[in-house]
């Protein structure tokens, strides 16, 4: 996945994490994880619609001398929630099991000039790419949205808890 990487602070939600922390961890990672999970979901919404879609119109807006767009990156970017000991993270970016994961951070940080070597000798310049930071964008756009999803998802999913145990 790309190499950005944005941390989301939930507040307002203290006495929940203080609860949290008393629980054993399955029993945290039944509440946490999908709360995760949901509030991951609009940030992944924002970035692909800030990524070209392979369309003939996009093809001939963005990309005037480039043979054709795929718009693979744009049906790649997934989010995938881990746990480890540092916490519950969503990480949002293409999916490792595509081929776009090759070519996320080109289009994420762009690329400078370069030569490419041709087979038959010789080089190719290649003029660059612009940058196109669309998982910054999509976490400035809807970190606070994720934030508050996760905190309502938080509170719903323990009190239902409470309530069973």
């Amino acid at each position: 996945m790309a190499s950005a990487a944005v941390a989301i602070q939930v507040e307002g939600v203290d006495d929940i994490i203080a609860k949290l922390d008393r629980m054993s961890r399955s029993v945290r990672g039944r509440i946490v994880r999908p709360a995760v999970n949901k509030g991951a979901t609009p940030i992944v919404k924002a970035a692909k619609k800030r990524l070209p879609t392979g369309s003939k119109r996009n093809q001939r807006i963005y990309f005037p001398n480039s043979k054709r767009v795929t718009g693979r990156l744009r049906k790649a970017t997934t989010k995938i929630v881990r746990t480890n000991r540092a916490g519950i993270t969503a990480v949002v970016g293409a999916d490792a099991k595509s081929e776009a994961i090759y070519y996320e951070h080109l289009v994420h940080g762009g690329t400078k000039p370069h030569p490419i070597p041709l087979r038959r000798g010789g080089t190719v310049r290649h003029p660059g790419a612009k940058a196109n930071p669309y998982l910054l964008r999509a976490m400035k756009e809807s970190g606070g949205t994720a934030a508050s999803t996760i905190a309502r998802e938080l509170r719903s999913r323990f009190e239902r808890f409470a309530k069973t145990a």
